[in-house]
C-alpha cells in the first residue's frame, strides 16, 4: 500500500471525527457493555462456559491489527479486514490481478459501504460506516427468526401475500423487533433503539451464515468496482452497479465456505446479497422525506433493487439444478422481505414518520 492511500484516508477520517455524531470507541465503557452482553446471552439460554468459548473464538478470529481508523472500536477494523482479505484472495484465486485496497471504518452513523479511488494511483479505499456490521447482524437475526416461524411454509408453499403477512403479525414481539430496527437506523443511523436480543443456540448457526453472507456481498461488490476499474466519472453508473453485482457473485464459489470453513448457501446462491439489498431499500424508503419526482435530466446512480435481485436470482438460468437451488434461497428471502417491507411501511404511514422526525429532532 502506498503512502498516498494512507494519507488520503487519514484526511477523510480526521474530518469525519470532527462531526458531532462521530461514533468513537470509549474504552471506559467496555466493561459495562461486556457485562450487559453476557447477561443478554444468559437470558437467551447460553451457559457461562459457552459464552466464554464464543468470546475466545472471536478473539482468535478478530486479532488486533495496525489501526487505519484510530478511535473506532478495534474489533470493527479486524472484522472488516477478515472479509477484505478473503475477498481479495478469492479474486486472486480466479487469476485476476488487482492492486491493494486500504480498508477503513468511517465513524459516521448510517449504513454505507463505499469505494474511494486514490487519484494519480490505481489504488482505492474501501470503507464501511461504524454501524454497518451491526445493521447486517440485526437484519440477519430478524430474518432468521422470521424464517424459523415456519421454514417449510416460507420456502415451499404457494405465494400468498396476505397469509405471509398474518404469519409474521402473529408474532407481535418479532414484528416490533423489525420495526424498531428500521426506526432506529432511520432516525439515529445506529442500533441505539433496538434491544439486544442475541441468537439462541438453536438460531446461531443460521444467523451467522446469513450475517456473514450479507457482509461478504457488500465487500465483494465494492471490490468489483475496484477490480473492474470503475474510475471514469463519465461511465454509466447503472451498468457499473450491475457489473459489480455480477462480479461479487462470480466470487461466490471461492467464498462460500468463509470464514468458518462450512458451506454457506446464503453466500453461494446470492441470498445474502438479496437480503441486504432489500433491507437497504426498505430503510431508504422510510429514511427519505417526500421529494419531487426526478426530472428527465436527473442522474440515477443505482438500478432499482428488484432488477438487481432478479439478476442475482436468475444468473444460472442455463443450469437447471443450480438455478433451482439459487431460486429456493433467494425467493424465500425476497418473500420474507416483501412482507417486512409492507408491515414497516404500514407502521411508517400510520405514525412512524412522525416518530422518526421526533427522534431526529431530539438527538
Amino acid at each position: 500500500m502506498t503512502d498516498a492511500a494512507k494519507d488520503l484516508w487519514g484526511q477523510i477520517f480526521s474530518r469525519a471525527l470532527e462531526l458531532p455524531d462521530a461514533a468513537i470507541n470509549r474504552p471506559e465503557n467496555e466493561g459495562e457493555q461486556a457485562q450487559r452482553f453476557r447477561e443478554a446471552l444468559r437470558a437467551a439460554g447460553w451457559s457461562d462456559e459457552k459464552i466464554n468459548a464464543r468470546y475466545e473464538a472471536y478473539a482468535q478470529l478478530e486479532q488486533p491489527l495496525q489501526p487505519t481508523s484510530p478511535g473506532v472500536a478495534p474489533n470493527l477494523e479486524a472484522h472488516a479486514q477478515i472479509i477484505a482479505d478473503r475477498v481479495s484472495a478469492a479474486i486472486t484465486a480466479q487469476g485476476l490481478a488487482h492492486t491493494p485496497v486500504l480498508v477503513g471504518i468511517d465513524p459516521r452513523p448510517g449504513v454505507e459501504a463505499g469505494l474511494t479511488n486514490v487519484i494519480m494511483t490505481d489504488e482505492a479505499i474501501l470503507t464501511v460506516t461504524s454501524f454497518f456490521f451491526r445493521w447486517c447482524g440485526l437484519i440477519a437475526r430478524a430474518y432468521t427468526r422470521t424464517l424459523l416461524l415456519d421454514p417449510k411454509y416460507w420456502s415451499t408453499s404457494e405465494l400468498s401475500p396476505e397469509e405471509d403477512r398474518l404469519l409474521l403479525l402473529r408474532d407481535i414481539e418479532l414484528t416490533l423487533y423489525w420495526n424498531r430496527i428500521f426506526v432506529s437506523f432511520a432516525s439515529t443511523g445506529t442500533h441505539a433503539l433496538v434491544p439486544y436480543r442475541p441468537a439462541t443456540e438453536m438460531e446461531l448457526f443460521l444467523f451467522e451464515q446469513v450475517a456473514w453472507a450479507t457482509e461478504y456481498f457488500a465487500f465483494a461488490h465494492e471490490y468489483g468496482h475496484h477490480a473492474l476499474v470503475h474510475r471514469n466519472v463519465g461511465d454509466n453508473p447503472i451498468k457499473q452497479e450491475y457489473a459489480a453485482d455480477s462480479f461479487a457473485m462470480s466470487l461466490a464459489e471461492q467464498l462460500r465456505s468463509e470464514p468458518l470453513q462450512i458451506d454457506n448457501p446464503y453466500i453461494a446462491t446470492g441470498a445474502g446479497g438479496v437480503l441486504v439489498l432489500m433491507a437497504n431499500d426498505i430503510l431508504r424508503s422510510i429514511d427519505t422525506k417526500d421529494a419531487p419526482a426526478p426530472t428527465n435530466g436527473a442522474v440515477l446512480t443505482h438500478p432499482v433493487t428488484s432488477e438487481r435481485v432478479s439478476r442475482i436470482t436468475n444468473r444460472h438460468l442455463m443450469q437447471p439444478d443450480r438455478f433451482r437451488f439459487d431460486r429456493e434461497f433467494c425467493n424465500t428471502v425476497a418473500r420474507i422481505m416483501n412482507v417486512v417491507a409492507g408491515i414497516v411501511r404500514e407502521f411508517h404511514d400510520s405514525g412512524g414518520r412522525e416518530l422518526i422526525d421526533k427522534i431526529r429532532s431530539s438527538t
